[in-house]
């Protein structure tokens, strides 16, 4: 490749402005986010329920709060219609406790029995309607909520905070990887701390106050909320501080490393919470 050939494919790497790369960055982080709140395993379970005036949509939680009770409501106007709802503790042991549920002007509603932080339950929801039986949601699948303290807004907050800038930091610097590769070294070693502190540090707070769990991730337990965090910490640490080639001598990571730890990071946030629990 000759030397203008060279000079003319890095003008066009750097050709993306800043506020462009930051939104871009901004993007990813927003689809991850999206990722993790349709999919994670504390989303609401969402449906249609089918009644005889017409079909009405529901959202049934898979996480609560030991602080207050945790309601499943089922919405329809029509006075003839009853529903029972029925549970065990924890999920999967024991036989299904049934619960009336109650007429509260154009709900039914019945409240699951809270559980200490930790604990799960399983249920489901039976409606009667003239037209014969529905089950909520169809089929044979169950609900299983799983329930956890309240955290303090002053630890809460900052961990949120910082994990979020942690991910549009990390997709910055991996964006810079692909396009200006020595605009990557702040941003990578900006992300790292950032991860160490806001996710892994103010993470393991965040998941003792909410399920009592002291000490977490490897070695002392499977809890996956803490090992990602763990895994996403060492590959940014290993981008910036891993020697890169001869042209690079100013300790800037390579640009491989930096765009890997940029992709586990958001694919890491991406998967659900908590699945070892």
């Amino acid at each position: 490749m000759s030397a203008s050939s060279a000079y003319s494919t890095t003008r066009r790497r750097r050709s993306m402005p800043l506020w462009a790369r930051w939104l871009l960055a901004a993007g990813f982080v927003a689809a991850t986010i999206f990722v993790q709140g349709e999919f994670g395993p504390r989303a609401s379970l969402s449906g249609r329920v089918e009644l005889p005036e017409g079909s009405y949509p529901y959202e049934l939680p898979r996480g609560a709060s030991t602080d207050a009770p945790t309601q499943i409501c089922i919405p329809t106007p029509d006075g003839r219609v009853s529903a029972m709802l029925y549970w065990r503790a924890p999920a999967g042991e024991g036989l299904f406790a049934p619960v009336p549920l109650a007429r509260r002007d154009d709900q039914l509603v019945g409240v699951i029995p809270t559980q200490p932080a930790g604990g799960t339950t399983e249920y489901f929801v039976e409606v009667t309607t003239p037209r014969g039986p529905s089950r909520v949601p169809d089929g044979t699948e169950n609900v299983t909520v799983r329930f956890h303290d309240p955290v303090p807004d002053w630890l809460l907050w900052p961990h949120i905070g910082l994990t979020l800038l942690a991910l549009l930091v990390g997709a910055y610097a991996g964006i810079a990887a692909l396009l200006d590769p020595k605009a990557m070294l702040g941003p990578s070693r900006a992300a790292f701390l950032l991860v160490l502190v806001g996710g892994v540090i103010l993470g393991a707070a965040v998941e003792d106050r909410a399920f009592g769990a002291g000490l977490s991730g490897f070695p002392w337990s499977g809890d996956w909320t803490i090992n990602k965090l763990t895994v996403i910490s060492a590959v940014w640490l290993l981008a910036c501080v891993f020697p890169v080639t001869q042209r690079q001598r100013d300790g800037t990571p390579t640009r491989t490393l930096v765009g890997l730890a940029a992709l586990v990071m958001l694919a890491a946030y991406a998967l659900p919470h908590s699945l070892a629990r």
